[in-house]
């Protein structure tokens, strides 16, 4: 779920709390496995925020949060973005039995690979535009600050079979 709201906005998941300030845009990803949540825009210190139990993980635009079960082996086994980039992955243990993993995603991949967000930044509505220009321009920003180098996809590892031909 893509979220811009106009005014400060909490959500509750299995895994933790999500505030969401307003003029920011994140997106959500609430599966039964883990909660997701990328800091897309803000207008703010502290706009988006994942509360877990005690803790508490603010994300500034580019950075991204997962929380899952301390049984999951590694972020790729439940990353709900397998399309997005990412850089500079960490995790920990978080409130009992939880952990959460932190990584910069790469904006502009994000924004390429999110319907939605294409379809606002392509849309004619004026406040539509407003918000999708402040997107675009972070996006900007943040790239010209980090650079565009080291990131890397976290896909699931599949198993494929292959047949012997001889």
């Amino acid at each position: 779920m893509v979220v811009a709201p106009d005014q400060d906005t909490v959500l509750e998941t299995p895994f933790g709390t999500v505030e969401v300030a307003a003029k920011s845009v994140a997106l959500i990803m609430a599966l039964p496995s883990c909660t997701a949540v990328y800091n897309l825009d803000d207008s703010r210190k502290n706009a988006v925020v994942v509360t877990i139990g005690k803790s508490r993980v603010v994300l500034v635009p580019g950075r991204h949060a997962m929380v899952t079960s301390h049984l999951v082996e590694s972020f790729e086994m439940v990353n709900p973005a397998e399309a997005f980039d990412y850089r500079n992955m960490a995790s920990k243990k978080v409130d009992g039995d939880l952990q959460a993993s932190t990584s910069e995603f790469s904006m502009t991949n994000a924004i390429a690979n999110i319907k939605q967000l294409r379809a606002m930044c392509n849309s004619d509505h004026p406040k539509a535009k407003k918000v999708a220009n402040h997107l675009l321009k972070t996006a900007a920003i943040m790239s010209t600050i980090s650079g565009a180098d080291g990131y890397q996809q976290y896909q699931h590892p599949r198993m494929t079979a292959s047949a012997v031909i001889k």
